[in-house]
This record gives C-alpha cells, sequence and structure tokens, in this order.
C-alpha cells in the first residue's frame, strides 16, 4: 500500500496546481516566459542566441552577418533597431528588446519594402541598386549608376532624403523607394544668374572644402576670403600640421568653418591595418579636439581612398567619410582662371567642392577662390559648412 501512495499524491498535487491556474493563464504565461528565459546579449557574447538575435535583425531589415558573435556591427544594427521601436537603444538585447524582436509585426518591414523592394545599404549590389542610382539621376542627383552601393551613392541619397522631408539615413528603404518612383518632385535644375536690376534670390548651398593644411602662408589668405564674402566652408585638416599650427585650426573654427580629419600624415586608408587606421585618424582627432573644444565629425579619406574595411574601421571611431562632387584639380596649379572655370561650370546647387590650402604652392587657389565667391555670390549661393553641430 505504501509503494502507490507517494505517486497517488504526486498526481493529486498536480491536479491541484492544474486546476488553480485560470482558464487562458497559460498562453500568457509562456507569452512572457518565451523572452525572459533568454540571455542578455551584449558586445562579445557568443552562440545560439546571438545567432537566433541576428537572424532575428534580419527579418526585420536591419542587416547584419550571422556569425554568432556580438561583434560592433550587431551592436549598431541593434541599437537603430531599438531607436524604431522606442527602446532605450542600449545596444544589448534584454528582456525589453528580445519581445520585439519575436515580434511579427514590425514599424520597420522585414528586409523590404512595401512595393517588395529591399532595403538599400552601404554595401548593396544588383539591379536595384544600379535602378535607384537611375532615378536619383533623374531627379537631379547625378551619381554614376554602377550597381554599387557606394559613398557617392550614399550622399546623394542622403540629400534626396532631406530635400523630400525624410530622415536623412542614406539608406532607400520604405520611405525612400516611393519618392524615387515617383515621377514628379525632382531636384530644382542649375539656377541662372539673377537679371540685371533685380536682387538676386537663393539658388541655393555649396559646400567649399579646403584640404592638406592649415599652413601659415595660405590658410589664413583663405580665411580672410571666407569672411570677405561671410562664406562659410570646411577644411580636412593633417594631424601633423595641425598639431604644428594649432592656432589656425582655432581661428577656423571660431569663424564658424567646419573641421575634418584628413589623417596624420596624408596616407592612404585602404593600406593601412587596424591598428595603423586608429593611430593615424585618433592622433588627428585629438588634435583638433584640444584646438577646437570639439572632436570632429568628418573625415576625408586622403586620395579618396577607401574601401569597405577602412570605411567601417573610420565609422566604427565615430566619424563619418566625406567626399566630393566637384574636383578642379587645384593641386596640379593649372592656373587661377582654369580652376575657377572648373568649378563655375560645374557647381551646382548641394555640391561639395574640393580645393587644397596646404600641400605646396597655394596661390593659384587662392586666386581662383576669390573669383569663384565672387561669381557663386552674384548668383545667389550660399556657402555653408559641413561637419559642424
Amino acid at each position: 500500500m505504501a509503494r502507490w501512495l507517494v505517486p497517488l499524491l504526486l498526481v493529486a498535487l498536480v491536479v491541484a496546481l492544474v486546476g488553480a491556474a485560470a482558464p487562458g493563464a497559460a498562453p500568457a504565461a509562456a507569452a512572457v516566459a518565451r523572452p525572459a528565459s533568454r540571455p542578455i546579449l551584449t558586445f562579445a557574447s557568443r552562440g545560439a542566441a546571438v545567432r537566433r538575435a541576428q537572424a532575428l535583425l534580419n527579418r526585420h531589415g536591419y542587416r547584419v552577418p550571422v556569425t554568432g558573435f556580438y561583434g560592433l556591427l550587431t551592436v549598431r544594427q541593434v541599437r537603430r533597431f531599438q531607436v524604431a521601436h522606442g527602446i532605450r537603444n542600449t545596444g544589448q538585447v534584454g528582456p525589453l528588446t528580445w519581445p520585439r524582436l519575436l515580434g511579427r509585426a514590425s514599424r520597420r518591414p522585414a528586409a523590404r519594402a512595401a512595393a517588395g523592394r529591399p532595403v538599400l545599404t552601404f554595401g548593396s549590389r544588383g539591379p536595384m541598386v544600379a535602378q535607384a542610382q537611375r532615378l536619383l539621376g533623374r531627379h537631379g542627383y547625378r551619381v554614376r549608376v554602377t550597381g554599387l552601393y557606394w559613398l557617392q551613392t550614399v550622399r546623394q541619397v542622403r540629400r534626396f532624403q532631406v530635400a523630400h522631408g525624410i530622415r536623412n539615413t542614406g539608406q532607400v528603404g520604405p520611405l525612400t523607394w516611393p519618392r524615387l518612383l515617383a515621377r514628379g518632385g525632382g531636384r530644382p535644375a542649375r539656377a541662372a544668374p539673377p537679371a540685371r536690376g533685380t536682387a538676386a534670390r537663393s539658388a541655393g548651398v555649396v559646400y567649399l572644402t579646403f584640404d592638406d593644411g592649415p599652413t601659415p602662408t595660405w590658410t589664413p589668405r583663405v580665411l580672410d576670403l571666407l569672411a570677405r564674402y561671410r562664406a562659410r566652408a570646411t577644411f580636412f585638416v593633417v594631424g601633423r600640421s595641425a598639431a604644428t599650427w594649432p592656432g589656425l585650426v582655432r581661428r577656423a573654427y571660431a569663424a564658424g568653418h567646419g573641421v575634418g580629419n584628413h589623417t596624420w600624415s596624408h596616407r592612404r586608408l585602404t593600406g593601412l591595418g587596424g591598428a595603423a587606421l586608429t593611430a593615424e585618424v585618433g592622433a588627428t582627432s585629438a588634435v583638433i579636439g584640444r584646438a577646437t573644444g570639439a572632436r570632429p565629425r568628418c573625415l576625408r579619406p586622403p586620395y579618396g581612398s577607401v574601401d569597405a574595411a577602412s570605411a567601417y574601421r573610420v565609422r566604427a571611431l565615430g566619424l563619418r567619410l566625406t567626399m566630393w562632387d566637384v574636383d578642379p584639380y587645384d593641386w596640379r596649379r593649372p592656373g587661377a582662371g582654369v580652376v575657377a572655370g572648373r568649378v563655375l561650370s560645374r557647381v551646382r546647387s548641394g555640391d561639395v567642392v574640393l580645393l587644397h590650402d596646404g600641400g605646396g604652392d597655394r596661390s593659384q587657389t587662392v586666386a581662383a577662390l576669390q573669383q569663384v565667391l565672387a561669381s557663386l555670390s552674384a548668383r545667389g549661393f550660399r556657402f555653408r559648412a559641413l561637419c559642424r553641430g
């Protein structure tokens, strides 16, 4: 008799517990317990749970390799997911983030826009990228149709988004595709010079940028010309020069100009390993920070040389890559009139112009700058700085 007593007591206990549970309570408990039982994932976490989170991020349209390692890219995409879903962007997958990841409905479509088009980001390839590039050109945002979503495409997409009231993420997603596919709403055509006797209306914005400085011979002359025309510009400084003449960096920033990073010794980013790139960029950012009191926001790669690996490292250092639209090759010293003519014949609203205030004799650049400022000011253009808060 005693042999059967223990099993009978266990069965009775189970029946009592099940009977005490309210109808419908079990599914709710399971739904809550499911995310609660999952681990909190942080940087450098590994394993199946990380792979699961990465797969879910991809399902929601936040592309990340499913490696099982919680690296910097995963942290960044989790932050974006959290911001989009109103969660504090800690970069960790915890009890607040797991339920949103596991949910089927997402405010951001799962990897594809409503029309079935993919979300295009930096590094995307294929015919859909080529179509987006052609559509940008149709709207007046010039970009080469290569099928590769590279820096020029990102920059033009950002400008298109700003012009159409879309958050300028640089990605072509569910909000940007419909505007690109629309026939109307293009970018305004090149502005013509104002008629004689009429007030010059704004023809748009031009971003003048100067590389390879500062230098005590040419940078002050450039700053004087900019002040005369009430123009703002951006100086991408070489770290060793900025360390030698920090007063010029301070003067440029105090005058309202942007100051960006151009590496310590003007080395190609594509030829640098991770540690060397970090040293080149980090030392320059530190010098700029000491001179201006603010950390730089942008980096221009020397020679415009950048690949996916170096671009990823630059972004991981908190800097945005900044390229250009108009290059008059002033460093070749073809003559001040040639430099000015190349800028004036090619520039249009929103373009970034590449010039130099260091790296050699820049007398032709200074002379050309006066012509460019005078002509574009007369045509109604304004000059703004990049890379400032």
